[in-house]
């Protein structure tokens, strides 16, 4: 599957889910992920999309380290399995479940 399908089945899925859903283009930061997940309860995830078989660049792989050091939430959806996994993990998880600040 195409990195495309991917990210509009995620996009499609988001919505359907009541979540925000945003494509992000960093004019100053090449490398970041591709989209920002907002839930209602203000729980925000960075998630990268691949078509099946993509691979992280090098400097894809320094911007998730840097933005999981400071404890921000970064997932990599390479498949339709995988967005599902993604969408199952955001609607079971608690607020009280993430670390405080």
């Amino acid at each position: 599957m195409q990195e495309h399908e991917v990210e509009k089945f995620l996009r499609d899925k988001c919505k359907e889910a009541g979540l925000t859903c945003w494509k992000m283009q960093s004019l100053s930061i090449r490398g970041f992920p591709d989209r920002m997940v907002i839930c209602p309860d203000g729980r925000i995830y960075f998630v990268e999309v691949k078509g099946e078989g993509g691979r992280l660049s090098p400097l894809q792989k320094v911007v998730i380290d840097r933005l999981r050091a400071n404890k921000c939430n970064v997932f990599i959806v390479t498949s339709i399995e995988s967005a599902k996994t993604f969408l199952e993990y955001v609607s079971t998880e608690s607020p009280d479940d993430l670390p405080s600040a």
